[in-house]
């Protein structure tokens, strides 16, 4: 659990470096009450 939550960490600070954001086909997956609850992040991209 310790390595997965490190490699979660890394790679999400590498996304953010990088100014990575989730596409919209991912967006289109998401339930819209978990896209209302999540306040915090980087926006969805668009198209």
């Amino acid at each position: 659990m310790t390595l997965f939550v490190a490699l979660r960490a890394a790679f999400a600070s590498v996304d953010d470096a990088l100014g990575a954001r989730p596409d919209a086909r991912m967006r289109a997956t998401i339930p819209a009450a978990v896209l209302d609850a999540v306040t915090f992040g980087r926006p969805v991209a668009d198209s």
